[in-house]
């Protein structure tokens, strides 16, 4: 039996590009990791480096949503959820959500999931149906109400000077913004 070190998502990206550290990883059963996502590109990295990687997902409503033990590795950012999880999370005799936001006996998460093509049962999660990005140190950045207009993209989007923008974030330190400039600027 071995115990896994607990790591946030926060603390693992900056190992990104540290070798000696990689190694040291690789002598552990591997790394578990909740609260926000893991950049693909460190984690590809880490896994590279024979680094294993667990994802704990869950929430504080909801409590854990997916069996780390036995391991049932996929692909480090794909993991099984609990056979209770469906897109809700219902009551039942083993599990009933501190918090119901449904005209059912229920807990919705505003994460989006895609399934994987062959591997009933194994997802990873794709992004939010609201206006949160989710970093890869647990922070959420809330794109709604960054003005009045709704959010930053639709405010730069309206400037003379600009044909359109896009905010993103996702997995990454803090959130960053594309502007395409028209063509006179």
């Amino acid at each position: 039996m071995a115990a896994l070190e607990p790591k946030s998502p926060a603390i693992v990206p900056t190992l990104d590009g540290m070798v000696p550290q990689f190694r040291i990883l690789t002598t552990r059963t591997g790394v578990l990791f909740g609260s926000g996502p893991l950049n693909k590109v460190a984690g590809d990295s880490m896994t590279a480096q024979g680094v294993s990687i667990f994802i704990l997902y869950g929430s504080t409503e909801g409590g854990i949503m997916n069996p780390v033990l036995p391991v049932m590795l996929v692909n480090w950012h794909i993991y099984h959820l609990s056979d209770y999880i469906d897109s809700l999370i219902n009551s039942n005799s083993f599990c009933k959500p501190s918090v119901i936001n449904t005209n059912i006996d229920a807990y919705t998460a505003s994460d989006l999931f895609t399934s994987h093509p062959t591997k009933t049962g194994y997802w990873r999660v794709h992004g939010r149906t609201n206006d949160q990005t989710m970093h890869n140190t647990g922070e959420k950045t809330n794109l709604g109400p960054l003005d009045q207009l709704n959010n930053a993209e639709n405010k730069l989007n309206q400037d003379s000077h600009v044909i359109a923008s896009v905010m993103f974030g996702r997995g990454r330190f803090q959130a960053g913004i594309i502007v395409d400039p028209k063509p006179t600027f």
